[in-house]
C-alpha cells in the first residue's frame, strides 16, 4: 500500500514554503554527495541514486517542485559528470544514457507527484465522510433522545412525573451538569422552581 497521505504534514510540519525548500535543498545535497562518493566505486550506475530527491520532493510537495527538481538534479549531475570526466553534452545525453535517464527521472518524478495528490485527495475526501459521519450519528442521537422524551412526557400519568422524566431527559440531551423548570406564578408574579436535576 502507499504511504500514509498525512506522512507529509508530520515529516514538513512547518507552512513555511522557504524552510521546505530549504529541506529538499538539503535532501539534493545529500544524494549528490552520495552520488559523488559512489561514482567512483561502480560507475554510471551510480547515476540511479539521483532518481530518489525528486522523488521525495514530489510526494512532500507536490507536482510542480517534483518537476522542478528532477530538471534541477538532472542538471547538477549532468554538470559534475561533464567537469569530472571531461566529456562532452551531445555524448552524454545521446551516447551514454543521459536523455534516457532524465525521461526517468521525469517519469518517476510525474508518477509519484500524481500518487501524492490522489493519496492527498483521497484522504481528505475520507476525512470529510468521517466528519459528515459523525455529525450524523450527532443528530440521529440527539432526535432519538427527543422522541425519548416525548413519548415519556405523553405516557407519565401525572404532571410531577411528567416534569421529572422532562427535566433529567433534557439534561442529558444537553450535556448539562443540571437543570430545572419552572412555572410562571401570576399572583406573586414570579418563576417558582417546580423540578430540578443535578446541582443546582
Amino acid at each position: 500500500m502507499f504511504p500514509n497521505a498525512d506522512m507529509p504534514s508530520r515529516i514538513l510540519k512547518t507552512r513555511d514554503l522557504l524552510l521546505n525548500w530549504i529541506i529538499c535543498l538539503g535532501i539534493l545535497g545529500f544524494f549528490i554527495a552520495v552520488f559523488l562518493l559512489l561514482r567512483p566505486l561502480v560507475g554510471p550506475a551510480a547515476t540511479l541514486i539521483m532518481v530518489v530527491p525528486p522523488m521525495i520532493v514530489s510526494w512532500f510537495m507536490g507536482l510542480r517542485a517534483g518537476l522542478f527538481f528532477t530538471f534541477l538534479t538532472a542538471a547538477i549531475v549532468f554538470t559534475l559528470i561533464i567537469v569530472t570526466t571531461g566529456m562532452d553534452v551531445g555524448t552524454l545525453m545521446f551516447r551514454n544514457g543521459g536523455a534516457v535517464g532524465l525521461g526517468v527521472m521525469l517519469v518517476v518524478a510525474l508518477g509519484v507527484g500524481w500518487l501524492a495528490s490522489v493519496s492527498r485527495r483521497h484522504s481528505h475526501d475520507l476525512e470529510q465522510a468521517r466528519n459528515t459521519e459523525k455529525e450524523l450519528q450527532s443528530y440521529a442521537a440527539f432526535f432519538s433522545l427527543l422522541n425519548d422524551i416525548l413519548s415519556a412526557s405523553l405516557e407519565a400519568e401525572d404532571m410531577s412525573t411528567m416534569l421529572e422524566v422532562l427535566v433529567n431527559r433534557m439534561g442529558t440531551l444537553f450535556h448539562a451538569d443540571s437543570c430545572f423548570v419552572t412555572r410562571w406564578d401570576e399572583e406573586n408574579r414570579m418563576a417558582v422552581p417546580t423540578m430540578a436535576f443535578g446541582p443546582l
